[in-house]
């Protein structure tokens, strides 16, 4: 059992001796198969974000086999022993991406057609139209064709979005797929960008900056759970840039279950919502040990309330750890009154955003407004 994606995304080679089979973590799925025992070399091309292809396998059989094996990618340009590898004389699934053929004793060899190491390019990237300041950049050509292009640039802390169109390439932000952002990105004072070039070519990134307006209104302290539709905090729909913990060690939660590890900055939970239509506020059953946890709310990918406003959840005691450390807060909007979520007919995404520390949670409640 090996971690068959790690290999495919990061272009390790793996090498299997009188093997039968290879399964893949995390989601257990057949890697490669063989009728009979044989020794499997393989190797990837390396790769940003997302699995690569199968660049060469080499199979020693001491008997006729069959072998069955995933090869992230399409038949074409794929050789087998110097003859190309066609839908004709091997069979292939065009859905699972698996290659399948019949082996006599002997070695044999899969390859892709050779590829030319990418030794030049580089990131244009501005951020409300200005360069940043400071920017490092180096291309590494990769042998097994392409080139891995990394920067490192400063730039003050907080809040943004792509500008522009979405580069043509994959490409990473600190560690995380530009896809995965969400819409908002948070780019730290240090950052670092990640790309795959199959060919010499500028990447090109537009970001602007998001004024965050006002000061962060404290939410309200309940002292007592309102009336309304609960959301389950551990039943969110998605997350971005980093993942969040479901954890059942404090039973006294509402479900058994609660959600932690969301502080860090950038980082995104989000809620589908199929209510009555109607005006509601916003509760949220949470806990926190830090002065204060702020967080952006958004409905259906605009912000709530008045702009990009910040709301904030001050110390409730501790991290939940008892049930005395939790607390019932009303979020509370720019003009200190309650936010109000307008929710037409239809469903709906609520989605929160970590903008500084941390912040666990037991449920959502969506009180109708009076």
């Amino acid at each position: 059992t090996i971690d068959a994606t790690a290999i495919a995304l990061a272009g390790r080679s793996a090498l299997a001796v009188a093997c039968r089979s290879i399964t893949a973590t995390p989601d257990g799925r057949t890697f490669f198969s063989s009728t009979e025992p044989v020794t499997i070399a393989l190797a990837h091309s390396t790769g940003i974000a997302e699995p690569q292809p199968l660049v060469r396998a080499d199979i020693e059989a001491d008997a006729p086999t069959e072998v069955s094996l995933w090869l992230a990618r399409d038949l074409e340009g794929l050789t087998l022993d110097g003859e190309p590898l066609t839908a004709q004389n091997c069979d292939f699934d065009a859905e699972t991406q698996m290659l399948t053929l019949s082996l006599d004793a002997g070695k044999h060899s899969i390859a892709a057609p050779e590829a030319r190491p990418v030794a030049d390019g580089s990131f244009d990237l501005t951020i409300d139209g200005d360069a940043p300041a400071s920017i490092d950049q180096e291309i590494l050509p990769a042998y097994t064709g392409s080139g891995l292009l990394f920067a490192n640039f400063s730039t003050e802390a907080g809040l943004h979005r792509l500008a522009g169109d979405a580069p043509e390439v994959p490409v990473a932000l600190n560690g995380a797929p530009l896809d995965n952002a969400g819409g908002l990105i948070w780019l730290r004072e240090s950052n670092t960008l990640e790309a795959r070039l199959e060919e010499p070519s500028t990447v090109q990134l537009k970001l602007e900056r998001l004024a965050l307006e006002g000061e962060p209104q404290p939410a309200r302290v309940l002292d007592d759970a309102p009336e309304g539709i609960k959301l389950e905090a551990e039943s969110f729909a998605d997350e971005g840039l980093g993942q969040a913990s479901r954890y059942s060690h404090r039973e006294f939660l509402s479900g058994g279950v609660g959600v932690g590890e969301w502080l860090v900055p950038g980082m995104w939970l989000s809620w589908d919502l199929d209510v009555p239509p109607g005006d509601y506020h916003l509760v949220v059953k949470g806990a926190t040990h830090e002065a204060r946890a702020d967080r952006l709310i958004m409905l259906d990918g605009e912000p709530a309330g008045d702009g990009w406003q910040v709301f904030r959840f001050e110390h409730t005691g501790g991290d939940g750890a008892t049930p005395e450390e939790w607390q019932q807060m009303m979020v509370i909007g720019a003009d200190g009154e309650p936010l109000t979520l307008r929710l037409d007919e239809g469903s709906h995404e609520l989605r929160m955003v970590c903008i500084d520390s941390r912040l666990n949670l037991d449920y959502l409640t969506l009180v109708p407004a009076e």
